[in-house]
């Protein structure tokens, strides 16, 4: 089964369709309620020893009966929450109920929040939708620790034992003291590799923070002549 781009009923019409979806490398089917389901889709994370940055690109999808249509090309999955806090998310969320800050927004006052407390917001919001999460859902949350190192969390749902499971990266003195976290869209996945490989080029060739972030940018363009449901419209948060 492929996902793929192409025209479809306005978004206000309901439907009930099945949607594909990547688990544990096998492709499976999932009956989605009838509702419009947006989707968002690539991220990359990269963590230095005095840096975090995020680049994403803006496109958001909906889906319709195995298809993806375009809703718009301006929508950020990348944020900057304070001076210490970076937050993104991607894959499929309720448009009705929904949206891509919805696991933050009862955080309230977000200037004083650190990772840890953007991480254990997310974590929360998973485990009281649980039952309600769809299987494409992923969150990145990174930048300053209390401690004061930097750092991301990658965040998605276990749906086997139906808890979120976390992983977390950092500077790595044998990789060049960097961490880098990949977020892809489905029909990229297959090539995480090569993209993972492409942008440690990126970071390793950079002499300068902002030669890095366009560097890495160009490796969302990459991955938008893979994948319809990313743009070449480039957007990077960073915490210094």
């Amino acid at each position: 089964h492929r996902l793929l781009l192409c025209r479809a009923v306005p978004v206000g019409r309901r439907q009930r369709h099945l949607t594909p979806t990547l688990i544990g490398g096998i492709l499976d089917m999932i009956i989605v309620p009838e509702r419009i389901w947006y989707h968002v889709s690539a991220i990359i994370g990269v963590c230095g020893v005095n840096f975090c940055s995020f680049l994403a690109d803006t496109r958001r999808t909906y889906n319709s009966h195995f298809c993806y249509k375009i809703n718009d090309e301006t929508t950020s999955k990348v944020l900057k929450l304070n001076d210490r806090v970076l937050y993104g998310m991607t894959g499929l969320y309720d448009t009705e109920k929904e949206t891509i800050t919805s696991a933050i927004d009862e955080m309230g006052e977000l200037v004083s929040a650190t990772p840890e407390d953007v991480l254990a917001s997310v974590l929360s919001y998973l485990d009281k939708h649980k039952y309600e999460i769809p299987r494409m859902r992923n969150y990145l949350v990174g930048g300053k620790e209390k401690s004061g190192k930097f750092v991301m969390f990658e965040v998605h749902m276990n749906f086997d034992t139906y808890k979120p499971e976390v992983t977390k990266r950092a500077p790595v003195a044998d990789q060049s003291n960097y961490g880098v976290s990949l977020l892809l869209p489905p029909k990229a996945i297959q090539y995480a590799e090569a993209i993972m490989a492409e942008v440690e080029r990126a970071i390793t060739s950079s002499t300068k923070h902002d030669e890095m972030l366009q560097k890495a940018a160009t490796v969302i363009g990459h991955i938008a002549d893979i994948d319809e449901t990313v743009n070449k419209t480039i957007e990077a948060v960073s915490v210094i």
